[in-house]
């Protein structure tokens, strides 16, 4: 399906709800590729429907790790007889609502290219030992990790929150046949190179990272417990590193190549990120859930 300008595998339908003319899908996907369109639409049917001939770049990877596997949209088609289509269009006998988005066609190696995807990704995410992460900060759940194909997850909090240093445990909903003690949690604290420029700030999260030990979380059920000292309150220890390494790196954070001035490098110095907790199950990392600190500007 296509959802906005993002093209899915639906998993499992939630509900479909009608409300004011609209038809609003909610479901569990895999995002497979941003879709490509036209500035307007290239033409009409035989039946006078608008239509676009949709694109993905010819080098973009299969899986779209920062989208979301929850969709909750109005805006979406559906593979019908050779296009992507209305809801009503592929079910004429629903009763739902007309809506009046083009149709989008693909080309047979697009078509190909979307389905090979949607496998490799299905494949993944249904091998995942779990159908759900939850961390929580006492009865209010602040992240989540549903259906994923992908082992990293990164919840970043908006400034002025303090529930990161607030979290309490974190709940893992096995599925069958794999059962809450195949699982383990630990902690550790992650220090990255922050440059503060009296208002807006970078964070280098893609050079060094301090890391601090692993601690591990006591289970209790499917609830695994963040005791008080788990969450370190001081950034670990960072990396060595030049002041050259770190004006390159800050000329690349920027996407230019050669070094960033040494005024830009001044400053900057490690502050704590956030904490990655890791989740293994039978001894093997199936997912990372990073929580960070509120991020520059």
């Amino acid at each position: 399906m296509v959802g906005g300008a993002t093209f899915y595998r639906v998993s499992r339908v939630l509900s479909i709800d009608v409300q004011d003319g609209t038809a609003t899908l909610h479901a569990e996907v895999d995002p497979l590729y941003e879709a490509q369109y036209a500035s307007s639409p290239e033409g009409r049917t035989s039946d006078g429907r608008l239509y676009y001939n949709v694109r993905i770049a010819p080098q973009a990877a299969c899986g779209l790790p920062g989208v979301s596997n929850q969709l909750d949209t109005s805006d979406l088609l559906v593979f019908h007889q050779g296009a992507f289509v209305t809801l009503r269009e592929a079910f004429p006998d629903a009763l739902l609502p007309a809506s009046d988005r083009p149709l989008n066609f693909v080309t047979p190696p697009t078509l190909t290219r979307l389905r090979q995807c949607a496998e490799q990704i299905a494949q993944v995410a249904d091998a995942m030992p779990f159908s759900r992460i939850a961390v929580h900060a006492g009865a209010q759940r602040i992240a989540e990790v549903g259906r994923t194909a992908t082992t990293a997850f990164h919840y970043e909090e908006e400034p002025g929150e303090t529930q990161i240093g607030a979290m309490t445990h974190l709940v893992i909903t096995p599925k069958k046949p794999a059962l809450p003690q195949d699982f383990t949690v630990s902690v550790r604290a992650v220090s990255v190179m922050q440059c503060d420029y009296e208002g807006p700030h970078i964070e280098l999260d893609r050079w060094k990272q301090g890391l601090g030990p692993e601690v591990p979380l006591a289970r209790t059920g499917t609830r695994f417990v963040i005791a008080p000292h788990a969450l370190a309150g001081t950034a670990p220890p960072f990396p060595r590193y030049t002041p050259t390494e770190l004006r390159r790196a800050i000329a690349q954070h920027w996407g230019n190549a050669g070094l960033a001035s040494r005024e830009e490098a001044g400053p900057c110095q490690p502050f704590l990120r956030g904490y990655r907790f890791a989740v293994r199950y039978q001894s093997r990392l199936v997912q990372e859930v990073f929580m960070a600190f509120a991020g520059g500007c």
